[in-house]
């Protein structure tokens, strides 16, 4: 019997609008499967672009505000599945309409727009940062969940562009906004930073960078500490697992700890669980890179390691055509997947998204086969 926990992240509410399934039902279709734990979107910390929020007729709209996220948490809870209430920290586009002043700046002093469906929130900004741990908080009260999943929880970037053939230097990095220069400084004791008319983003990049990393990775570890502590006290015993870019250490020189912010070993020091985002076909990656990214993470962190594999193919229409990503993810790709993941050790692995594995029989096989 394989000693791996599997888990599915349920990103919709598809189970319940399109396939027709109670929360009961949904339990216990998960359990057959050969499902242990479920990364489950609520509306106490909602979650933005879930493809359920927009063009619902009045119909799917009823059924859906007569849907209670707790019924679904406790129906997991009673067939034995662990229920991890996933919360998007720095990613809400809706929030920055009412607070503006939460948007991040790059290193050419230019303002975050939004690319495809991402634009991501400064994590320095108290002002957003104050409710949004409130409403994990109150999620956990209310759902009483096994644990939080802390998803873009690191400084922002749209990382799911960063394919082999790109540099780090393509890419924006965050943030130099004034409030994140003026707390740098004084954190850190730099008395001679620049004015703005200055180039204070150039300065900090050629002066004090290696500080100034220093400091986004302390505010990214101090941020799920916080909210550690703080579900703690609702629910003691509440895990965190911590939804990990896949580039360690010197991938894109360092863009892991420098551009994002994630220190894994400083998160270490915070986290339950680190799960790894292995998403191989849409990084335009080879197979065998799932195994050699969680052997990576497995050598620097003293944590369990959750892979995340695809069900299907993201990213091959539109503004992301002709990019070198395959257009194809077969049933024999994703049995390969899995078991890279389980032989390069990973103690649970999970699968993005439940929605796209209800719709793709052959791969609902593949479980009954290796589960």
């Amino acid at each position: 019997m394989s000693s791996e926990k599997f888990g599915v992240k349920v990103y919709s509410y598809d189970w319940h609008l399109n396939q027709g399934l109670s929360p009961d039902q949904a339990a216990e279709r998960l359990k057959n499967q050969g499902i242990d734990f479920a990364v489950v979107q609520n509306r106490y910390v909602p979650m933005a672009s879930s493809a359920v929020e927009s063009g619902l007729s009045d119909r799917q709209q009823a059924k859906l505000e007569a849907l209670d996220d707790r019924d679904f948490a406790e129906a997991l809870q009673e067939v034995g599945l662990e229920y991890w209430a996933a919360c998007n920290v720095f990613f809400a586009p809706d929030q920055l309409e009412r607070h503006p002043e939460c948007r991040p700046v790059d290193q050419f002093g230019l303002t975050a727009r939004k690319i495809d469906w991402y634009v991501g929130i400064c994590p320095s900004c108290e002002s957003y940062w104050k409710k949004r741990k409130a409403q994990v908080v109150e999620a956990v009260k209310e759902l009483q969940p096994y644990g939080v999943f802390l998803g873009f929880i690191r400084f922002p970037g749209f990382w799911e562009l960063w394919l082999p053939h790109t540099k780090r230097d393509d890419w924006p990095e965050f943030c130099f906004c004034s409030r994140c220069r003026a707390r740098f400084a004084e954190e850190m004791g730099i008395d001679d930073l620049p004015e703005e008319g200055a180039d204070p983003q150039a300065w900090i990049r050629s002066q004090v960078y290696e500080k100034f990393v220093e400091w986004k990775t302390d505010l990214i570890t101090e941020r799920v500490g916080e909210i550690s502590e703080s579900v703690q006290e609702v629910k003691p015993g509440t895990e965190i697992m911590v939804n990990t870019l896949p580039f360690i250490e010197d991938d894109f020189s360092g863009a892991g700890r420098e551009v994002f912010g994630q220190d894994k070993r400083k998160l270490s020091s915070v986290t339950d669980v680190f799960e790894l985002m292995t998403y191989h076909q849409m990084l335009g990656r080879k197979l065998h890179w799932i195994g050699n990214t969680i052997r990576r993470l497995r050598k620097i962190t003293n944590r369990p390691v959750s892979s995340t594999v695809q069900v299907k193919p993201y990213y091959t229409e539109g503004m992301h055509a002709g990019r070198g990503r395959e257009a194809q993810l077969s049933p024999k790709e994703f049995e390969r997947a899995i078991s890279i993941a389980r032989n390069a050790g990973a103690e649970r692995i999970s699968f993005f998204t439940w929605a796209d594995l209800l719709e793709t029989e052959a791969k609902e096989e593949v479980l009954e086969n290796l589960l």
